[in-house]
């Protein structure tokens, strides 16, 4: 019965792969390392940039005395930090921490997105608008999916990052700031949302080749 059942399930595969490939594409799934990386190019833009943090001021200066401003401050700021320490521990995360770290990703990941697709929109002409309209209408389907609930702590993987890989992503996402911030002198929302998007769509390939075939999870 099992072997039947499993010949008849072989040509069913490939589509199966492809559909988690589609799902994954739109519904993302963190690890250790991608948030990392997506922590320390947060951090280091934020230390680089002073029209980020002239920004950032003044938001939070205008909403100072509303209560609703510490409930995203408070567990954007957890989140940030343990996104930045716990690949450096080996331990399994408790509930805290990634609903934590999911709603630092989720806020760094779709509000990037956003301000970034909206700063494009004035250079870009033609054909080339396509790719801000996808900076926002990715920005705004992530946060539809988590107010939709179906983001959870599920979508932060327990998988623990290797020191190479952890010294691999730290030194390609810094390369990509230093193109993009110092070279090209991008928005700072144009930098970030190119480091989130390495560090979300490409990290996980890179850390699969690293892995090699044998150890792939």
């Amino acid at each position: 019965m099992s072997a039947s059942t499993g010949q008849a399930d072989g040509p069913l595969r490939p589509r199966r792969r492809r559909w988690g490939v589609l799902i994954r594409f739109f519904v993302p799934r963190y690890d250790e390392l991608s948030l990392f990386v997506m922590s320390l190019a947060f951090l280091s833009l934020f230390v680089a940039d002073a029209g980020m943090r002239a920004g950032c001021r003044r938001h939070l200066a205008a909403e100072l005395w509303d209560p609703r401003t510490y409930l995203v401050v408070a567990p954007f700021a957890a989140g940030l930090l343990f996104s930045l320490f716990n690949v450096f521990v080996t331990r399994r995360k408790s509930g805290f921490e990634k609903s934590a770290m999911l709603f630092f990703a989720v806020v760094v990941s779709a509000g990037t997105g956003i301000v970034a697709g909206v700063q494009m929109l004035e250079g870009f002409h033609g054909w080339m608008l396509v790719f801000p309209i996808w900076n926002i209408a990715n920005g705004v389907l992530l946060l539809l999916l988590d107010r939709l609930c179906i983001l959870d702590q599920d979508n932060i993987a327990d998988e623990e990052a290797t020191l190479d890989q952890v010294l691999l992503g730290a030194l390609v996402v810094l390369a990509v700031l230093l193109v993009c911030h110092g070279v090209c002198r991008l928005h700072w929302s144009v930098t970030l949302s190119i480091c989130v998007a390495y560090a979300t769509n490409v990290n996980w390939a890179m850390v699969r080749f690293l892995r090699g075939p044998g150890r792939a999870a």
